[in-house]
């Protein structure tokens, strides 16, 4: 790969000139024969240019690769195959790079750190690609942090308004806007390792002897702000373990990472806020239905008083209450007029189905598209309401509210992996546990 181009205006260029292809493209599909083959070399192109300009761009597409509902129903398997590509597998970076970074960052070459360095990256994404190497007779990721991406960063969060107009050509019927202020938030902080290190130490000691979840050991000694060094753990992707898991297996891993998301937001305080598929290791070190949990460059805190209105909003849909107060307490939405409550009252329903559904309750993707349509849909009635002012909706707490989109990502997991569970009773389990800062009991008590 040829260094990341960091330049504003090169890389708005660039952003333009795919978004007028992908005009381009939707211009031919409508008068195709074959409109499979226009979606694959549509697909095909995305991957191709977003995967050189990494960062921003890149999770964009990593996005589309695995959101059931922002696609087309019949082809989101081609989407899926296709851009899934970003997730794990991008144009990597020469040897001269990676080598520069590691020596600038760690005093030594690595010939010199490791026993044994594969020049060839096992992975690469929108940040950073990972090498195999061994150390002391361990193997362990090295992930070295492109060179540039920090200032191509800076230029991309410039250029939201190009990429916005590629994502809205893309995905006419999304909300871009709020997807990208969040991507605004979080990507710098991606790009400190050191950042990154201490967020999985703690989740390091938070799940060490967990017999469900497995979070690599950092190296602590071998990573700084461009190169992190954590224990290599074999395991298998999603799309390998749906060749062969049983219904049992997808069960288990369905509830296991259920347990950790929400965990995370009810007793931690803080959770992974980046669930593509690509973060996930199936099988962890053979161990049938153990999960490892990769990158935490994206960790979200929710505080105390977010813990409690999340905690309020969920047992107040497990009681059959009225969501509507709960929901725009636990997101902050401190102006919202009647059209756009009444909106929100007749969707959320649907978003809590999995606990206060028949349970045991089974996941689809046919469920998962649905409230993904649900939503669109809700935004499209409101949108001119909201042009003309006659609507009005203020969310003040961005933490929690990214809650929901990372959860949605989660969602589209549970959708291909279809588990079945009593998801009622864990979600009851967990907001009784010692460990959450408020007692179901006392948010039934008020």
């Amino acid at each position: 790969m040829t260094q990341i181009d960091r330049s504003r205006l090169r890389r708005a260029w660039k952003l333009s000139k795919l978004g007028a292809r992908v005009a381009v493209a939707q211009g031919r599909r409508l008068v195709s024969r074959d409109e499979t083959k226009v979606h694959r070399e549509l697909a095909m192109a995305v991957v191709a240019e977003l995967g050189k300009l990494k960062g921003l761009p890149m999770k964009v597409g990593q996005i589309l690769s695995y959101m059931d509902g922002m696609v087309p129903d019949e082809y989101r398997d081609l989407y899926r195959d296709v851009l899934g590509q970003l997730c794990t597998q991008s144009l990597p970076m020469g040897a001269e790079s990676w080598r520069q970074v590691i020596t600038e960052e760690l005093g030594k070459p690595p010939e010199e750190l490791f026993e044994r360095f594969n020049a060839e990256p096992i992975a690469s994404a929108s940040i950073g690609q990972v090498h195999e190497a061994w150390l002391d007779g361990t193997c362990v990721c090295v992930k070295v942090q492109y060179p540039g991406i920090a200032e191509a960063t800076l230029s991309d969060l410039k250029n939201i308004d190009a990429l916005m107009g590629l994502m809205r050509t893309m995905m006419p019927n999304v909300d871009t806007t709020q997807m990208i202020e969040d991507f605004r938030v979080r990507l710098a902080e991606e790009c400190d390792y050191e950042r990154e290190a201490e967020h999985q130490r703690r989740f390091v000691e938070l799940y060490r002897d967990d017999g469900c979840v497995m979070v690599p050991e950092v190296i602590s000694e071998l990573s700084t702000r461009r190169v992190l060094t954590t224990r290599r753990v074999r395991g298998v992707t999603l799309s390998e373990l749906l060749a062969t898991a049983s219904q049992q297996e997808r069960d288990r891993i369905g509830v296991t990472l259920f347990r950790f998301a929400f965990e995370g937001i009810l007793h931690h305080g803080f959770f992974h806020a980046d669930p593509h598929p690509g973060n996930f290791l199936f099988r962890a070190d053979g161990d049938e239905g153990r999960v490892c949990v990769l990158d935490y460059g994206c960790v979200q805190p929710v505080d105390r008083g977010g813990q409690r209105d999340v905690a309020l909003l969920l047992t107040t849909a497990l009681d059959d209450g009225d969501l509507g107060p709960a929901i725009e307490t636990a997101f902050g939405i401190t102006d919202v007029d009647e059209e756009t409550r009444k909106v929100m009252r007749e969707l959320s329903p649907r978003f809590f189905e999995p606990l206060t559904g028949e349970q045991p309750f089974q996941f689809d993707r046919e469920f998962v598209g649905g409230i993904m349509r649900s939503a669109i849909i809700a935004k499209k009635s409101l949108a001119l309401r909201y042009l003309a002012r006659r609507s009005r909706f203020v969310m003040e707490r961005q933490g929690v509210s990214f809650i929901s989109r990372s959860l949605m990502g989660l969602a589209n997991i549970w959708g291909t992996l279809g588990p079945r569970a009593d998801f009622r009773s864990i979600m009851e389990q967990l907001l009784t546990d010692t460990a959450l800062p408020i007692r179901a009991a006392e948010c039934r008590a008020g």
